[in-house]
């Protein structure tokens, strides 16, 4: 039986677009249930059905960054009083691909701080946070090959380098403000090898 940390009960899991968070993430999901921790995967936007909703309209309309966010926070509040904390009250771990640091790191703009993006999350979601958060980190290359290799591509996966690039700047900004929240892991490595490096950080 895997013995994961006791203080382990929400996981999330963050990277730019083509990192391999979501397939780690689920990976990590079946993992956990296998070996009978209890455990919900779920992902943001989404995870509730008005979440759902949300993100379908957020990957096919362009809308103002304001917009966005506050459309992101609606289907977060949704998703941690209706979803997370009851899983996690009834006794499972949760693990979440994409949470509060990918708001900061999309979101993020000249008159909207991270540091803004925060404090709202802290002022209206009671600062919810996961216990652990993986951060995939891969190179612009290996996550374009990933991108240009799937289908149902929505509009972020059509950004261009330089929003990758300045998305990967915006992750390296908040691992320094959150150090012990955060792990890294090489997300350059197959999935197999990044699987084995994830199970080792939660024994």
């Amino acid at each position: 039986m895997f013995n994961i940390k006791k203080e382990i009960k929400f996981i999330s899991f963050e990277g730019i677009d083509g990192s391999g968070k979501t397939t780690q993430s689920k990976m990590l999901a079946d993992y956990l249930n296998k070996n009978n921790v209890k455990t919900l995967w779920t992902r943001e936007p989404g995870g509730t059905q008005v979440g759902e909703r949300i993100r379908e309209i957020l990957a096919n309309n362009e809308l103002d960054n304001i917009s966005d966010l506050f459309l992101i926070m609606a289907g977060r509040n949704e998703h941690i009083k209706n979803l997370i904390k009851p899983s996690i009250e009834t006794g499972h771990v949760v693990i979440c691909d994409r949470f509060v640091d990918s708001s900061a790191t999309y979101q993020e703009t000249e008159d909207l701080t991270m540091d803004m993006i925060y404090d709202l999350h802290a002022k209206y979601l009671e600062n919810f946070m996961p216990s652990i958060t993986f951060y995939v980190d891969v190179s612009y290359e290996t996550a374009h090959s990933r991108i240009a290799g799937r289908k149902g591509n929505d509009r972020y996966d059509n950004l261009g380098k330089n929003f990758f690039i300045k998305s990967q700047k915006n992750y390296e900004k908040i691992l320094e403000k959150f150090p012990q929240r955060f792990i890294r892991v090489n997300g350059d490595n197959n999935i197999k090898e990044i699987h084995r490096d994830i199970i080792k950080y939660l024994i």
